[in-house]
Parts: structure tokens; sequence; C-alpha cells
């Protein structure tokens, strides 16, 4: 992920797991949430997903991607409480603020924050430089 985005701009990112789970005979799906950092608001989330209490006999391995923000694919699991796949796979803020991304995996969770700046003026990141525009 990039830290710094434009309003209504493309985002897409990827989770991986990797290591060992005593939860893969439910097949657990990661939960992605984005929030706004200023009033705490939601500003995207993964589908809802369903799991069961099952424990495996063993603890299997487990080396998992999923992909979120990729146009023209679809999100990587279908909501448990829908029928049909989660055909759209587009994310984009749109208002300026700070944002917080999280990701929960099997009791695990990474997260990262990130500046969305509005399209018309203010301030823009290119590389190492930063402009300032009126």
């Amino acid at each position: 992920m990039e830290d710094v985005y434009h309003v209504n701009e493309p985002i897409s990112f990827t989770v991986q797991t990797k290591g060992a789970s005593d939860n893969l005979c439910n097949d657990p799906q990661v939960n992605v949430g984005i929030s706004n950092t200023e009033d705490a608001t939601t500003a995207w989330s993964s589908p809802i997903t369903f799991q069961t209490a099952l424990l495996c006999g063993n603890i299997p391995g487990i080396d998992k991607e999923w992909r979120f923000g990729y146009q023209g694919e679809e999100l990587p699991y279908q909501s448990a409480l829908s029928p049909s796949p989660y055909q759209e796979n587009s994310i984009a803020m749109e208002r300026p603020g700070k944002y917080r991304i999280v990701a929960e995996f099997d009791e695990h969770v990474a997260e990262k924050e990130f500046q969305v700046i509005s399209s018309d003026g203010g301030i823009s990141v290119t590389g190492e430089r930063i402009q300032y525009s009126n």
C-alpha cells in the first residue's frame, strides 16, 4: 500500500498468511476493515464470513493470499451470508482524511495508516518530492 492516496483513487493491497493454524478445517478468511481515524467511521470492509468451531486433529501449515481492490478481479472469497460471489473489488476513499486499515486472521492483527488528500490543490506527493499548490 501507498502512504498517500487522492480522493477516489483506487486502493489495492494483498494480505498474506504464512505459518500454521489449528483452525484451517473451518476455511478461515481474513477480515479487513478500513476506518477513518478522525471519527472512527468504517469506510470499507471485507464481506462478512461465518465460521464454525471445528478444530483439525493436526496443525496444518498455511500459505494463503487475499487480493483486495484489484480491478478486473473478483474479491478473493464470497460472503457466507450471500449465495452469489461478491463481484465488486474496487476500493477508494470518497473524502480526505487519515485512515487505518486493519487485517485480522486467526487471532493475529496487522494494521497500516495512510492518508487521503483532496485532488483539487493542496499537497501532493510524487516520489521523493512534496509539492504544494494553491
